[in-house]
């Protein structure tokens, strides 16, 4: 039997590269895409040195037209694939009164659009395998922040494309399920325009929301997404997996 192959979106850092990583333990053929060469080829360096096989693609999903060489990437060079994970996001910050439409379709763009088209280009290779699409969403999706009005609706957009294509596609074998973290120790909370003080003390306020845990690590994502692709769990479909350390349950 081959050996199986992931698609990493936004994989040169956090939540992307803690997957890849995970995997590559694993001994899987990694492809990850992010937008800096320099964290890219770190990233698969690190997936290499881990038992895996791994090749990156400089490119951004905000160029929608342009998805589908990551899968024409992954076809090419590991023959297979098994499973496609949408991770890639970005923010700009802004509510109704100050979102610019540029900034609004660029989000969009990239959270909504590029996991749709990723799918489009990577569907029948997944129905081959029976594979796996794992969508990294976020708590947001039904909890909004505050001041990132265009986050917000693409990660609720995103979550109903998850369960759409879930009941399109379970009849051919596909798994397509959501992860829906709260807050995450990634460099995207920079997008808000914070510093490195404003990030920490919005962290150490987050650890209160949090109580189980705190703010989570990106390896705990690589977790949930190694246990939700499990051939073990071959019903788990259509589902939110909320991790978000009791936010949730927390008293206001």
């Amino acid at each position: 039997m081959s050996t199986k192959t992931i698609i990493v979106t936004g994989g040169s850092r956090g939540i992307g590269a803690a997957i890849a990583r995970s995997f590559a333990a694993k001994g899987w053929n990694i492809v990850i895409q992010g937008r800096s060469k320099e964290k890219l080829a770190a990233v698969t360096k690190e997936c290499i040195e881990a038992g895996g096989n791994a090749v990156s693609i400089e490119l951004d999903l905000s160029e929608t037209e342009r998805v589908h060489e990551i899968v024409d990437l992954a076809i090419n060079k590991f023959g297979r694939l098994d499973v496609l994970v949408n991770n890639a996001g970005t923010m700009r910050p802004g509510g109704l009164e100050s979102q610019t439409s540029a900034d609004f379709d660029f989000v969009m763009a990239v959270n909504c659009k590029a996991p749709v088209f990723l799918m489009k280009a990577a569907i029948e290779h997944l129905k081959a395998t029976k594979g796996n699409v794992v969508n990294i969403s976020s708590t947001s999706s039904f909890t909004p922040f505050q001041g990132i009005l265009s986050y917000n609706m693409s990660k609720a957009a995103l979550d109903h494309f998850t369960r759409t294509m879930a009941t399109n596609l379970m009849t051919c074998g596909v798994k397509v399920n959501s992860i829906n973290p709260a807050t995450v120790r990634t460099d995207i909370h920079y997008s808000k325009g914070y510093d490195d003080a404003k990030v920490q003390e919005y962290y150490d306020h987050v650890t209160e929301k949090q109580p189980l845990g705190g703010v989570i690590e990106p390896e705990q994502i690589a977790e949930a997404v190694l246990m939700i692709t499990d051939d073990k769990l071959g019903s788990l479909t259509g589902q939110t997996i909320v991790i978000d350390g009791g936010r949730s349950q927390h008293p206001v």
